[in-house]
């Protein structure tokens, strides 16, 4: 459900009390974000680096 749909606003458990987890996010940039994407394709998945980049 969209946040702006919920009545709550978001950022809620089930129980109508306060997420404190912060999963899906990092506080990087995109140039880091598409870095750190790069290296792993290239590290742990063995993509060519022509293909990574």
């Amino acid at each position: 459900m969209p946040f702006s749909k919920d009545e709550l606003g978001g950022k809620t458990e089930k129980d109508g009390s306060e997420s404190t987890k912060n999963g899906f996010t990092q506080n990087i940039t995109a140039m880091e974000m598409q870095e750190f994407v790069q290296n792993q394709l290239m590290e742990k998945m063995k993509i060519p680096t022509f293909i990574a980049i």
